[in-house]
């Protein structure tokens, strides 16, 4: 027995030296390298996605065009050849580019103030029917935008695309003033 205590004490004195190596090794902090510092690349432009160019829509008056701030008068007179008379009845011209960018910026937010709207209000009140937990959206509340939906299906798509394309810069000019720099608001 005195031998098999031997053995016993000796197979002890090993696995415990070589758990006492194992965690001694792993408590050893390794030696401070030399930090290589980063290489630092121009930041990458963003592709564009739908450049107006590629439309082919671009053309139009070889006139320059005006400053953005001046740019409501030049605006509606390319928007009059579609709209017509309409054009005053329906839009809200007075900052209209401004109105069309800001109006596509919140659109994924959910909340559109109609301050800044291009589009006028649907005159009249909305009609409902039923009462309490019956109330309900009249069918006669459609005949409200019966006019605004014959508008919009009687304006020609190319011309329309045409005059967004010639007058693009300033709304890419817009957007950036908005607060994207470097982005382009087509996409």
């Amino acid at each position: 027995m005195n031998k098999t205590i031997q053995w016993l004490i000796l197979l002890a004195v090993v696995v415990g030296g070589a758990v006492g190596l194992y965690l001694w090794r792993a408590s050893e902090t390794p030696a401070p390298q030399m930090a290589q510092p980063p290489t630092v690349s121009a930041p990458e432009e963003p592709a564009v996605r739908y450049p107006i160019e590629a439309t082919g829509q671009a053309q139009g008056s070889d006139e320059p065009l005006p400053a953005l701030a001046d740019s409501d008068k030049a605006l509606q007179d390319a928007l009059a050849k579609l709209f017509g008379r309409n054009l005053q009845k329906f839009f809200n011209l007075q900052g209209i580019i401004h109105r069309v960018v800001a109006t596509v910026d919140n659109l994924p937010l959910g909340h559109l103030p109609a301050q800044i709207l291009p589009v006028k209000s649907v005159p009249g009140w909305l009609i409902t029917t039923g009462k309490g937990e019956d109330l309900r959206l009249s069918p006669k509340n459609g005949a409200r935008y019966q006019p605004y939906v014959g508008v919009a299906k009687s304006v020609p798509v190319a011309p329309l695309v045409s005059i967004y394309a010639r007058f693009y810069p300033l709304f890419q000019d817009q957007y950036e003033k908005l607060g994207y720099p470097g982005k382009y608001f087509n996409d």
